[in-house]
């Protein structure tokens, strides 16, 4: 292997392995947000009832009066949480891809990222870890495992826009029962709705646990050959 400049490339690692936590942040802080905004409209809500007491009286409730802005603010929920999935799990490729080219640059190998088979940069970058650079990852199935069920989810989020043909709700039924706020609508068709931001936040959480182990295996892995 060719000599490794371990104080520049933990520096580069580093920039990378914080994308995830600040994009974490970043939804907690539009989470509070959308907290502001159903505080308000529930607030609305409740002086106009004042205002109105006697509103069932003559056909007309609250949600009857508010019900544009009450479905707008359930759906635009889901539809902020269900992008944000899809930007991080996009971030979490692209920084593997990054580790990985990264990588290519201290090593003597005739076989680069780019020359591995793999539907996406996630299954090349493993393959690149295990087989070419010979680090042994196996200690975090677990983690890979979960990123896996969350990768069906954003890839039914990416190419269906959620929705769930018949024959492969069952199996998704069994997937989101693993998680906590993300569901499945009961409407005609079928759709993966996330509810809370937390479920991103845990992606976010796990995404980059995986990513500090494997960029400190590739830093020993390398630092033995200096």
């Amino acid at each position: 292997m060719k000599k490794l400049p371990s104080a520049w490339i933990k520096l580069t690692f580093h920039f990378m392995e914080n994308r995830l936590k600040t994009l974490a942040e970043f939804i907690k802080t539009n989470q509070k947000w959308l907290g502001e905004e159903h505080k308000r409209l529930d607030e609305k809500i409740g002086e106009w009832e004042k205002k109105n007491p006697d509103a069932e009286d003559w056909g007309m409730d609250s949600y009857s009066w508010f019900e544009e802005e009450i479905l707008k603010h359930r759906d635009f929920d889901s539809a902020f949480f269900n992008s944000q999935m899809l930007i991080t799990y996009s971030w979490f490729e692209v920084t593997l891809k990054e580790i990985c080219l990264e990588t290519e640059k201290y090593i003597d190998s005739k076989i680069g990222l780019n020359d591995l088979s793999g539907g996406n940069y996630i299954e090349k970058s493993k393959k690149f870890i295990n087989k070419v650079l010979g680090i042994d990852t196996s200690y975090l199935n677990d983690k890979w495992e979960k990123i896996s069920r969350y990768q069906k989810i954003r890839n039914a989020i990416a190419h269906d826009n959620g929705s769930i043909p018949d024959d492969k709700l069952t199996g998704f039924k069994t997937i989101i029962r693993q998680f906590s706020h993300i569901e499945i609508s009961d409407e005609l068709t079928p759709e993966l709705k996330i509810t809370d931001a937390e479920f991103v936040i845990e992606f976010c959480k796990i995404a980059d646990e995986y990513v500090c182990e494997v960029m400190k295996r590739i830093i020993q892995k390398l630092s033995e050959n200096e």
